[in-house]
């Protein structure tokens, strides 16, 4: 790993702490799009509130790839990072006191904002009240390669333990980048239990280095 980005991976943690179905989308910086058919870490009851809400929505077919938070209102609103047949959103379901859901909002996830950077972590407790959810998945990717790969980038990483969701985007350069959205869980206090987009750098070598590590704040969604 670089000396810089461990520096600011230190600091970060010091201080706040695809078998897959896939379709692609050039993007700026030539990044793509790799949509998994893969739901992760939605329990039953949560995926039956999604596919109830999204049956009416007409604008775009969605599809819940992940559930990213949830908000205790009158009733639910959940968080899902869903994906469209060339690009990711994310869609806030509200489900009320008698079982009603639909969808209240539906925003672009631009994960190339978050690649190759690494941004501060927020307090856990997130505008709003959102607060992230964990599940008792595995968090294996589909791709055993790069499952491989994030184990060995990640392995000395501390502070934080990093918990793959899905890879949503790659760049082929000298080797690959993969953009991987994560579950983040603080391994020490005041460090920041979260969302997180980590770029992973895979070399020719068969090595691997994470060369950014970027807080999602959720609340952004929501606004």
């Amino acid at each position: 790993m670089k000396k810089g980005l461990l520096i600011v991976l230190v600091l970060i943690m010091c201080f706040v702490m695809v078998g897959c179905n896939k379709k692609e989308e050039v993007l700026t910086g030539g990044w793509e799009t790799v949509l998994s058919s893969k739901v992760n870490d939605i329990n039953e009851e949560d995926l039956y509130n999604f596919n109830n809400a999204v049956k009416d929505y007409g604008k775009e077919n969605l599809e819940a790839v992940s559930l990213l938070g949830k908000q205790v209102v009158a009733g639910t609103n959940y968080m899902f990072l869903a994906k469209t047949d060339s690009k990711y959103k994310v869609v806030i379901v509200y489900t009320d006191l008698e079982g009603v859901s639909k969808v209240s909002k539906v925003t672009d996830f631009n994960y190339v904002d978050y690649v190759n950077k690494n941004m501060d972590g927020i307090s856990e407790q997130l505008s709003g009240g959102w607060y992230t959810e964990s599940s008792n998945n595995s968090y294996k990717l589909e791709d055993e390669k790069v499952q491989s790969l994030f184990e060995s980038a990640t392995s000395t990483l501390a502070g934080m333990e990093f918990k793959p969701l899905l890879v949503v985007g790659k760049q082929i350069v000298a080797g690959t980048n993969y953009a991987i959205v994560c579950y983040g869980q603080a391994t020490v206090p005041n460090a920041t239990t979260g969302i997180y987009l980590m770029t992973l750098y895979a070399k020719l070598d068969g090595t691997s280095e994470i060369t950014g590590i970027a807080y999602i704040d959720l609340s952004q969604y929501n606004q």
